[in-house]
C-alpha cells in the first residue's frame, strides 16, 4: 500500500501540472485569437466609416463648387421659374437630394421641388 500511495503522490502532481499547462496554453490562444478577430472587425468597420465620410465630403465639395460657380440663385434679375429650373437640373444631375427649395431673405419658401430619390 505504501508503494501505491507514493506512486500516486508522484504521478498526481505531474498529471495535474500537465493538464493545467495545456489549459493555460489553450485559454491564451483563445483570448489572442478572439482579440485579433475583434481588432480586424473594428479595422474593417473603421475603414468603411472613413470611406463613407470621404464620399459624403466629396459630394458636398462638388455641391459647393456647383452652387458657388454660378450666382444664378442670388441674382435678382433672374426670375423664380429659372431659379427653380436650375435647382431641378441640380437635382437631376446629382440624384442625392430628397428635395430642394429656393428661399428668400425673409425665409419664405418659393419653388419647392418634388421629392426625387436616387437608387
Amino acid at each position: 500500500m505504501k508503494i501505491k500511495h507514493k506512486i500516486l503522490l508522484v504521478v498526481l502532481p505531474v498529471v495535474v501540472v500537465s493538464i493545467l499547462a495545456i489549459s493555460a496554453i489553450a485559454l491564451n490562444n483563445f483570448f489572442v485569437s478572439t482579440k485579433n478577430e475583434i481588432i480586424d472587425k473594428l479595422k474593417l468597420t473603421g475603414e468603411n466609416i472613413v470611406d463613407k465620410i470621404s464620399r459624403v465630403m466629396f459630394k458636398r465639395v462638388a455641391d459647393i463648387k456647383f452652387f458657388s460657380g454660378s450666382n444664378l440663385l442670388s441674382d435678382p434679375d433672374i426670375n423664380l421659374i429659372q431659379k427653380v429650373n436650375f435647382l431641378r437640373s441640380a437635382e437631376r444631375a446629382y440624384k442625392s437630394y430628397a428635395s430642394m427649395s429656393y428661399m428668400t431673405k425673409t425665409v419664405s419658401k418659393f419653388g419647392i421641388l418634388g421629392v426625387f430619390m436616387s437608387d
